[in-house]
């Protein structure tokens, strides 16, 4: 409605017409307080799950962290392996360590 169309009203028309738009504020206000519910309630699912894209990175580190793990070990089995096979050679030509004697 027009602000030309609104002057020509009569006084109870105009009463109707506040009423109508009151009615309609009170409406949006209680929808916009509902949909800011909604909308913490998602932010509050959303600080507390995690997403695919989380569980896929931390599963990635996961791996990486465990392949780390297993080269480690894999390389200190090698290097202890290596140095029974040095002392076993080193016993064999008589070589003796001096701590096992």
């Amino acid at each position: 409605m027009t602000e030309k169309q609104l002057k020509h009203l009569k006084r109870a028309e105009l009463i109707d017409v506040l009423f109508f738009m009151r009615k309609e504020l009170d409406r949006l206000h209680q929808e916009n307080e509902e949909l800011k519910v909604k909308l913490e309630n998602i932010s509050n699912k959303q600080n507390t799950v995690l997403t695919d894209e989380d569980i896929d990175k931390l599963s990635k580190s996961i791996e990486q962290s465990v392949l780390r793990y297993l080269e480690k070990s894999e390389k200190r089995n090698n290097s202890y392996e290596k140095s029974e096979e040095e002392a076993e050679a080193a016993e064999d030509f008589g070589f003796a360590d001096s701590t096992t004697a």
